[in-house]
């Protein structure tokens, strides 16, 4: 699942935690291939609603790309206003990531050693990891 998707659905998360209904979305998610059965023998086990909606996303951003659209395809049928909320966050979180990306462009460019006492701190390393979300490990290993 994309940076975006994952971001969008940690946005939405109060929405769906408040009105989802997992039990209509798990046939559809089973059906496209995105949840096993073991998935959906886990999420019957959890008592609540709300925990049950918060582990379906936590599974879902596990997943690949066509979890996103396979989610919004099986809340269309029954649930299509959360649907619109996804989109929404969705439109937000893209704004955000690309503000982040931005952020990261110019510290890393401001960071260019020409100067070999030019420093890079604490809080611009921590910008470069907010932007770069969990891929910021690839960077760090360089």
């Amino acid at each position: 699942m994309t940076k975006v998707h994952r971001r969008a659905l940690d946005k939405a998360l109060p929405e769906l935690c408040r009105d989802l209904d997992v039990d209509q979305v798990i046939i559809p998610l089973i059906a496209a291939g995105i949840l096993s059965d073991v998935n959906q023998e886990n999420l019957d086990a959890i008592p609540t609603r709300t925990a049950k909606a918060r582990e379906l996303v936590r599974i879902l951003k596990t997943k690949g790309d066509a979890a996103w659209k396979a989610l919004l395809d099986g809340l269309e049928e029954n649930q299509s206003f959360l649907v619109d909320i996804l989109k929404q966050h969705k439109a937000s979180a893209q704004n955000e990531i690309s503000e982040g990306e931005n952020e990261v462009a110019n510290i890393i460019q401001a960071g260019k050693i020409i100067n070999p006492k030019t420093l890079v701190t604490d809080q611009d390393l921590n910008r470069v990891a907010e932007g770069l979300g969990p891929e910021w490990k690839k960077v760090a290993k360089f």
